[in-house]
């Protein structure tokens, strides 16, 4: 990149959404919970996500 003289574009300063560290009370395990039924119908989970390009938003969907 030195070479051809190009630098990284960086529309917005980096922001930190998330702040690791210990939860203030415990959270249900619902996946665990549902194991055993889950098992004969199959668990599916998914996530989904917004990235922005140059050419606008790029959805992502995976489910597994």
């Amino acid at each position: 990149m030195r070479e051809m003289n190009l630098v990284a574009a960086q529309l917005k300063p980096y922001k930190r959404t998330t702040i690791s560290g210990e939860p203030e009370h415990a959270v249900a395990d619902l996946v665990a919970r549902l194991h055993r039924r889950a098992a004969a119908w199959g668990l599916r989970v998914g996530e989904i996500t917004y990235t922005k390009t140059w050419q606008g938003w790029l959805h992502l969907a995976t489910v597994d």
